[in-house]
């Protein structure tokens, strides 16, 4: 599992598989962290999103990017802005992860 933070009080962990995801979960818990989500990045919900990415700082109604690529681009969506964390998450790596976890810091 991978992680990044979002920068908005939650992290991001991406993985390849639910089992995987699962153990993350797991992990997060017993560590006394608060998972908000665990799913298939599929199901993330637009609303929950915007809880957990950040706003873009040229535009409020807009969403980070955060592989700020190309620079000054902003998202239209929490879900969009959230995905471009899972795609730098996988440009880092070399792997294509489809199942997050979120938790707070």
């Amino acid at each position: 599992m991978h992680w990044i933070d979002l920068q908005t009080g939650y992290m991001l962990g991406a993985s390849r598989d639910m089992g995987e995801m699962g153990r993350a979960k797991q992990q997060m818990e017993a560590e006394g962290r608060e998972v908000v989500c665990a799913c298939h990045r599929s199901r993330v919900q637009e609303q929950a999103a915007q809880w957990w990415v950040l706003a873009s700082p040229d535009n409020p109604d807009r969403f980070l990017d955060y592989t700020f690529s190309p620079a000054g681009h902003s998202c239209r969506t929490a879900r969009e802005s959230l995905y471009t964390a899972v795609k730098l998450l996988c440009a880092h790596h070399s792997a294509e992860y489809r199942y997050l976890v979120i938790a707070r810091l």
